[in-house]
C-alpha cells in the first residue's frame, strides 16, 4: 500500500510582526477544536496581517533547511514559533520541525529535544546584525526527506501582481513537463516576453507530453492537459473550454462555436486559469499550500466554485491549505470550524 505524505503546521505563535500584534493558532481559530483544519480560510481587512502571516510561514519553512547569512524581514518578529510536521499515514511517527525566533530566554524556553532543523535567536530586533542563526540537532538533516522525489513542498501563491501573462513572442516552443521548483515553490510574475516558466509554457508542454504518450501507445498517460483544463471548464459551467487549433494554437472555445485567444479572457477568468494551472503544476501530494486573496477579480459565484474546487483538490492531493481573503462572501462560504478573523479583539 502506498503511504500518503504530508507536510503541515500543527501550531503557530507570532507576536510583534508588523500588522500581527499577537496570534496563536489553532487557539484563535473559530471552532478549530485545538487543531488545524485541512483547509482554513483567514479573513481580515487591509493591514490586518494576512499576507504577512503567509510570507512568515513560507520563509520559516525555507529557513529550516539552511542557516542564512541574515534573517529575512518576513520572519523578524519579537516572537515566532511554528511547529511543522513531516510524515505520512504509516506506523512511523512523524518528524517534528520547529522554527523559533525570539530573544535568548524565549529561545531556551521553547527549544525541544524532539524537534529538528534550525532554530533562530534574536537579541536585538531592529538590527539585522543582532540576529544570529543557531544550528540545533544538526546531526539529523530534514533536507534528505524534503528535497527528494515526490516529497511534499510549500506552495505559496502571493497576491502581488498575480495575473496570467500571455507572452508577446512569436515563437512558442513546448518543453518537457518538469518539476524542479524545489522545496518552497513560490509563484513569481514574469515579463510579457518571458516564455520559459510561464503558465502558457506549462499548458503547451502538457499537450506535447500527451501527444508523445499517444504516439508511444501510452494512452493512459495522455491526460496532462485535461488535468489543467477540466477545472476551468467546470468553473465556467461548460460555457468555455480550452482547446487547440489545427495549427497548434491554444484558444478558448465558446459554447456558440466561436473561439478567442487567452489574452481576451476577463480578469477573473485569467486569475482562475492561473491559479488552477499553477496549483496543478506545483501541488505535490501532501504539500502545504498558501494562497493570498483567493478571490482576486472573481465574482461571488466564482469564489464559491473555486473554493469547492480547492476543497476537492485538497481531498485528492492531501496536505494542508491556508487561504486568506478580504471577501465577506467567501468567508461565509467556508465551513464552520475552518475560519478565523485577523483583527478581532486580542488578535491585533
Amino acid at each position: 500500500m502506498t503511504t500518503k505524505p504530508r507536510f503541515e503546521i500543527t501550531s503557530l505563535h507570532i507576536r510583534g510582526l508588523r500588522g500581527l500584534k499577537s496570534l496563536d493558532l489553532p487557539e484563535d481559530g473559530m471552532g478549530w477544536d485545538n487543531g488545524f483544519p485541512p483547509l482554513c480560510v483567514i479573513a481580515g481587512a487591509n493591514g490586518s496581517g494576512k499576507t504577512t502571516l503567509l510570507r512568515c510561514i513560507t520563509e520559516a519553512a525555507r529557513l529550516i533547511l539552511r542557516v542564512p547569512e541574515s534573517i529575512p524581514e518576513d520572519v523578524m518578529a519579537k516572537e515566532c514559533l511554528i511547529d511543522f510536521v513531516l510524515g505520512d499515514d504509516s506506523d512511523e511517527p512523524p518528524l517534528g520541525l520547529r522554527f523559533v525566533i525570539g530573544d535568548g530566554a524565549y529561545f531556551e524556553e521553547n527549544k525541544t529535544s524532539h524537534s529538528f532543523g534550525y532554530v533562530f535567536a534574536a537579541e536585538r530586533y531592529q538590527k539585522r546584525g543582532g540576529i544570529h542563526a543557531v544550528p540545533w540537532e544538526t546531526g539529523y538533516s530534514p533536507i534528505a526527506k524534503l528535497n527528494v522525489g515526490p516529497s511534499p513542498r510549500v506552495v505559496f501563491m502571493p497576491s502581488d501582481d498575480r495575473d496570467l501573462i500571455v507572452p508577446d513572442i512569436e515563437y512558442k516552443a513546448p518543453g518537457t513537463l518538469q518539476d524542479d521548483l524545489g522545496f518552497v515553490a513560490a509563484w513569481k510574475r514574469l515579463g510579457h516576453k518571458q516564455w520559459g516558466g510561464s503558465t502558457l509554457e506549462l499548458l503547451f508542454s502538457a499537450r506535447w507530453a500527451d501527444l508523445n504518450a499517444k504516439e508511444e501507445g501510452r494512452t493512459e498517460d495522455a491526460n496532462n492537459f485535461d488535468n489543467y483544463s477540466r477545472a476551468f471548464t467546470d468553473l465556467t459551467a461548460g460555457r468555455k473550454k480550452l482547446g487547440w487549433t489545427p495549427k497548434g494554437e491554444l484558444v478558448v472555445k465558446l459554447d456558440d462555436g466561436t473561439t478567442h485567444g487567452l489574452e481576451h479572457l476577463s480578469s477573473g477568468e485569467r486569475q482562475a486559469l492561473l491559479l488552477l494551472a499553477e496549483l496543478r503544476r506545483r501541488w505535490r501530494p501532501g504539500s502545504l499550500v498558501l494562497i493570498d486573496e483567493l478571490e482576486l477579480h472573481l465574482h461571488d459565484a466564482w469564489q464559491g466554485k473555486l473554493l469547492d474546487i480547492l476543497t476537492s483538490m485538497q481531498k485528492e492531493l492531501g496536505g494542508q491549505v491556508i487561504v486568506t481573503t478580504q471577501s465577506h462572501s467567501l468567508f461565509k462560504m467556508a465551513k464552520p470550524g475552518t475560519r478565523m478573523i485577523l483583527g478581532r479583539e486580542g488578535l491585533r
